[in-house]
């Protein structure tokens, strides 16, 4: 959390704020989003086609939502919205 502080203070050098933090993960953080979206369409489109017991597909479809909810919550005290 000090971290985290210290960025929000301006108080890491500039040159590690904007290259480790704004480039190098900045670009990890994109790819994982983007990952997370991708995959979160995979499994709601596969448990639409999943033939077995129809809760595993429920479940995966909630975990989804969950999931989904979860990131919104987040994002949302992140940017100070109550």
């Amino acid at each position: 959390m000090a971290l985290i502080r210290d960025l929000w203070r301006g108080d890491v050098p500039l040159v590690k704020t904007y290259w480790l933090f704004g480039v190098v993960a900045g670009i990890f953080f994109r790819i994982a989003f983007a990952y997370g979206v991708f995959i979160s369409f995979a499994t709601w489109k596969s448990a639409n086609k999943y033939t077995g017991q129809q809760r595993y597909a429920i479940l995966a479809k909630v975990a989804v939502i969950w999931g989904a909810a979860i990131l919104i919550k987040e994002a949302l005290e992140i940017f100070g919205v109550d």
